[in-house]
């Protein structure tokens, strides 16, 4: 019962959140000559949201038998998200751990995000041995209205 009551914590924390980030998203729609410092307010706020969002996933999952659910394209969306927001990049193996899912299964997800258009791969210039990925500006467009439009339903 404790770990339900974890759950249901951590999911009025991610409602409080996407509150706090749908307000600020609204108010940087509305003020666009502050140069872009409220967008990026905004999605760090975001960011947070889609954080809290996939640790809350893996509490649920944590409750229920394993592999009950499974959502790996859009787990390693909100992850690259997130990365692209905070200045990070995310390497294939990093999206795979992110997915939540065997490695094999993560890697036709990717393959799959990449034909979509979704997601670009590109050779890391640290180490020519990994690859790097990034969220294409359009899936970032989408999965920044699709947590404001989640803040406001919640």
């Amino acid at each position: 019962m404790r770990s339900l009551e974890r759950l249901s914590q951590l999911a009025q924390d991610l409602a409080d959140e996407l509150s706090e980030a749908t307000t600020s998203h609204e108010e940087a729609d509305q003020s666009l000559c502050a140069g872009g410092s409220q967008q990026a307010r905004s999605d760090n706020s975001l960011a947070e949201v889609a954080r809290r969002y996939l640790r809350l996933r893996r509490e649920r999952d944590a409750l229920f038998p394993e592999r009950l659910f499974a959502d790996p394209a859009w787990d390693i969306l909100l992850d690259l998200f997130a990365a692209g927001v905070e200045g990070r990049t995310v390497s294939i193996s990093s999206a795979c751990i992110a997915a939540a899912v065997p490695p094999t299964t993560a890697l036709r997800w990717l393959t799959r995000l990449e034909e979509y258009g979704l997601v670009r791969r590109e050779g890391d210039p640290g180490d020519h041995r990994r690859s790097l990925l990034h969220l294409a500006p359009a899936a970032r467009i989408s999965i920044r209205q699709w947590l404001t439009a989640l803040g406001r339903s919640i």
